[in-house]
């Protein structure tokens, strides 16, 4: 892929990660989606609509040349559809081809991960872990792996700490362990100061949640975010342009919504990307100002939620109030 348009190699790596032994295994859609066709074919234009592919670009024709020149599938006649050239393998080897990397920069990017450790072996996946400047790194053979766990590696003359995924589950499970074993029985006295304290917290939440009242033009949608990101750190980095009241992520972790408390924030991080487009912790993140109907969609959701969560607390509460009242039975003369 030397000779490649960058954009075109970005589309193959994406798209043959979708089909690679890592994630088909275990990618229920892709693999109903194979189902439909006799033959197994896939069609490209469901492909070029996932949200990583969006944000590469929305032209399905550049989409179509760019997996025209990999080896990795086979087409139909039309090049409308694709699959796999290979069969899947009986038994994964996936497990055994992955390490677990602690030590990254805090702003690292799939790029940035793959620049740095490429020299090591062909990197399949880059999975980074939520919160934690960390990743799940997959390489092509088990010998890469073997040998890159073998080896000093440091980035920003930083070292890094590198286990076998083996070992990294087997580490996990052990810790889980210990901290079970080394909790103490709840007395009756703890239980009810932890009641006490949920309720109380319940309480603070429900009450800031009523608070909540439309504003309009303080929603900012945004696209492009990695998996090293989270609602902490988006908030934390769009709060220099206003007080940020609220971060929705979505499941997949490459779009949202801002809720800046209000318009001026929307306004500044607006201004501060003329061309709709910003980088924020080393991604490139598109931006636009939610208004019309998805803007009232947006509220109508929210507002909702905000009642179901405060007719189910009050539902509780009252619920726990009358059980205290209650006591525990007669009382014996």
């Amino acid at each position: 892929m030397a000779d490649l348009k960058p954009l075109h190699k970005k589309i193959i790596e994406q798209v043959e990660f979708y089909f690679s032994d890592s994630n088909l295994p275990n990618d229920k859609f892709l693999q109903s989606e194979a189902a439909k066709d006799p033959e197994g074919y896939i069609n490209i234009a469901i492909i070029a609509s996932f949200k990583r592919m969006q944000v590469l670009t929305t032209d399905l024709q550049e989409v179509v040349n760019a997996l025209k020149t990999s080896e990795f599938f086979i087409f139909d006649e039309n090049f409308t559809k694709l699959k796999r050239r290979t069969s899947l393998p009986e038994v994964s080897t996936s497990k055994l081809r992955t390490v677990y990397v602690e030590g990254l920069p805090e702003n690292s990017t799939l790029d940035s991960v793959k620049e740095h450790l490429n020299k090591y072996g062909e990197i399949k996946m880059v999975k980074f872990k939520k919160g934690k400047p960390s990743a799940f790194i997959e390489f092509a053979t088990e010998k890469q792996t073997t040998d890159f766990i073998g080896q000093t590696v440091s980035i920003e003359e930083k070292p890094l700490v590198i286990v076998s995924l083996t070992n990294y589950i087997n580490n996990q499970r052990d810790e889980k362990k210990n901290m079970k074993a080394q909790k103490r029985p709840k007395s009756e006295t703890d239980d009810k100061s932890e009641q006490k304290e949920g309720d109380e917290s319940k309480a603070k939440k429900v009450r800031e949640e009523r608070k909540i009242q439309r504003v309009d033009g303080v929603l900012v949608k945004f696209l492009g975010a990695t998996n090293s990101m989270n609602v902490l750190s988006i908030k934390k980095s769009f709060s220099t342009y206003g007080k940020v009241a609220f971060v929705e992520l979505h499941r997949d972790a490459v779009d949202g919504v801002i809720r800046f408390e209000e318009p001026a924030g929307a306004q500044a991080i607006l201004a501060a990307s003329p061309e709709g487009k910003i980088t924020i912790e080393g991604a490139e993140l598109k931006l636009s100002l939610v208004q019309g109907e998805e803007e009232n969609s947006y509220w109508q959701k929210a507002l909702s939620s905000i009642k179901r969560t405060t007719n189910k607390f009050n539902r509780s509460h009252k619920s726990y109030k009358f059980s205290k009242r209650r006591g525990g039975g007669r009382k014996r003369h």
